[in-house]
């Protein structure tokens, strides 16, 4: 959001909420950071429950019916939900289990969200060497954020755990990490893309 963060947005909601007394909206995190502490964050800040990327469908409904009751009112007390293993690692660039669970079958939907990754994450890559070129930490760090997210979503473990190796050393200005990581970016996401093309 180009305004506030989704806990920035949760505190200012929940501050509106006491002011006007107005009855308490759900706020779900759906984010694809793994990172330890991030459930009890999203918590503290106010938010109900907490996904991580990718989730199935039917994990999703499953927690959007649970807030969202017959009343409208949501549960007194918010537990986190903890969604932070990974996809499992196989010798494929591309989870297609996990396309599987979230699609039923690589469709035609399936195979349009995958193409759809290969597309944006090519762009995601150049704007990611730019910034490292320039040492644009706050650049490189939200391109290997945005590039993360579109990975756990379409399966690709490998080209998501380097692109979160790369976001965590851009937020330390860490630039050896991040010109260490970025061939083996580079070439995690060829292989992703070219299988994704033979699908």
């Amino acid at each position: 959001m180009p305004e506030m963060d989704g806990f920035e947005m949760t505190r200012e909601i929940r501050y509106l909420e006491r002011m006007t007394g107005r009855r308490r909206v759900p706020v779900i995190a759906l984010t694809a950071n793994v990172l330890q502490g991030e459930a009890e964050r999203c918590l503290a800040s106010g938010m109900d429950d907490y996904l991580s990327k990718p989730v199935s469908l039917a994990r999703l409904g499953e927690t959007l019916r649970r807030w969202m009751t017959k009343s409208g009112e949501a549960p007194a007390a918010p537990g986190a939900v903890d969604e932070t293993q990974n996809p499992a690692a196989s010798d494929q660039p591309i989870n297609l289990d996990l396309m599987r669970e979230l699609f039923g079958e690589i469709d035609g939907t399936a195979k349009g969200l995958l193409d759809r990754f290969s597309e944006t994450t090519g762009s995601l890559l150049t704007e990611l060497g730019r910034a490292a070129t320039v040492r644009d930490a706050t650049g490189a760090r939200e391109a290997a954020h945005s590039i993360k997210g579109a990975a756990r979503s379409a399966g690709a473990p490998e080209v998501a755990e380097h692109a979160a190796q790369i976001e965590a050393a851009a937020k330390a200005v860490d630039w050896q990490t991040v010109d260490d990581r970025l061939p083996k970016l580079a070439t995690a996401f060829e292989r992703a893309a070219r299988f994704i093309a033979e699908l």
